[in-house]
């Protein structure tokens, strides 16, 4: 048995940790647009992407969305189909963040972390998604991380994700800016 790590057996820990963070913050934003479901249909038109006779059903189902694929991150899910879906979310994210950004419609809220409410439209928003849409890819190497070592590792994620909010919320902000 070799004490140190091979890269690949740090990467595949690396993924999990990263789907612990990533289904944390989908958990957390999906039960949020569930749980306060008319304050999401606004944020969700506001974006004036989805026809109006669909912003109810779309609000529905992403909320419900976001909750199963967290769940599957968090629990392990067969990682192929997780991660083709996650691909396809966090994808259709940073192009909606990202048409609003052209069109100059940047005071919209992303609705992407329950708490940040004030955070607006940025690049570095399309970024982040766009970067959770190309970890959803890896999922699969998580698959050989198994046991405690896989438990440890979604909630070093989980843990990751709730530091790096309260860190946002913690932040002193310029005078004029929201959380």
């Amino acid at each position: 048995m070799a004490l140190v790590p091979s890269i690949d057996a740090l990467a595949a820990r690396g993924v999990v940790v990263a789907a612990g963070a990533i289904g944390a913050m989908l958990l957390a934003s999906g039960v949020d647009k569930l749980r306060r479901h008319d304050d999401f249909l606004g944020t969700l038109a506001a974006y004036r992407i989805v026809p109006d006779a669909m912003i109810e059903p779309a609000a529905w189902t992403l909320g419900a969305v976001e909750v199963l694929l967290g769940a599957g991150y968090v629990i392990g899910m067969p990682s192929r189909l997780l991660g083709a879906a996650g691909l396809a979310l966090f994808s259709v994210f940073a192009l909606a963040m990202a048409f609003n950004i052209l069109r100059g419609r940047t005071n919209l809220s992303c609705g992407c972390v329950p708490g940040l409410d004030g955070e607006r439209l940025t690049w570095a928003g399309v970024g982040r998604a766009a970067l959770c849409a190309v970890l959803s890819l890896a999922l699969p190497l998580g698959d050989r991380v198994h046991g405690i070592a896989r438990v440890e590792d979604v909630m070093g994620g989980a843990c990751l994700f709730v530091l790096i909010v309260a860190t946002a919320l913690l932040s002193p902000r310029p005078a004029g800016t929201a959380a």
